[in-house]
């Protein structure tokens, strides 16, 4: 998965990956609404490679995106 694997500085320099929801409603993993989805970390840098966390304390529940809002008042104050 490129989401995570480090490859774009702004994902390394952040420490922090953000995976598109459609990537896991699309093949290979083609989660159902509502699936859980658990996470294991490896980090790597130039000294090595770090042992597999356990799973994460929370998890995420696959959701359909939500509808932009329709039909909104604009109200001047």
């Amino acid at each position: 998965m490129t989401y995570c694997d480090g490859s774009q500085p702004t994902t390394r320099d952040a420490l922090t990956c953000t995976i598109p929801l459609t990537v896991l409603y699309a093949a290979p993993y083609s989660l159902p609404l509502g699936a859980k989805v658990e996470v294991r970390v490896t980090a790597f840098n130039a000294y090595g490679t770090s042992l597999t966390s356990d799973v994460g304390s929370s998890s995420a529940i696959i959701q359909y995106v939500p509808d932009a809002p329709k039909s909104l008042a604009t109200v001047a104050a």
